[in-house]
């Protein structure tokens, strides 16, 4: 016969707990951001963004402001399934209101049109940030 092993974790940290909602992560603080959010009214999007903020402050070895985001996501109103795998690199003239509209077709909900006050293209700063269309050199 086989023989069997059994491995027990001795975790030290306490689960946080809340009725109708629950956040798993690494971090019993990042979890409790995550948790306010739900008691407020946010859903789940709101927040998973929450804890990552927070883990990026408890856990910055671990995460970071522009890493990859890999979810599944539930539609209660449509009962599908849906995912995102928002891995790799950015293209470079991606602009904020293009990834949101991006984000906005894939669920099925009306685009956001360009606000002339808040252009993402014209960023009138004076420096040299490459956003011209003149250079056909595409190396970073």
């Amino acid at each position: 016969g086989r023989s069997q092993s059994v491995m027990l974790f001795g975790g030290s940290r306490e689960p946080v707990l809340c009725r109708n909602g629950a956040v798993a992560c690494s971090q019993p603080l990042a979890a409790e951001a995550g948790l306010s959010i739900l008691k407020r009214g946010g859903n789940c999007v709101d927040a998973a963004v929450a804890v990552a903020a927070a883990l990026n402050v408890l856990e910055p070895t671990s995460t970071g402001v522009g890493g990859d985001c890999f979810l599944l996501f539930f539609d209660a109103a449509t009962g599908r399934v849906r995912g995102l795998n928002g891995s790799g690199r950015s293209p470079q003239k991606l602009t904020r209101l293009r990834a949101v509209n991006d984000l906005r077709m894939q669920f099925g909900l009306a685009e956001i049109k360009q606000d002339n006050d808040d252009d993402d293209d014209d960023d009138d700063d004076g420096d040299d940030d490459n956003d011209d269309d003149d250079d056909d050199d595409d190396s970073p």
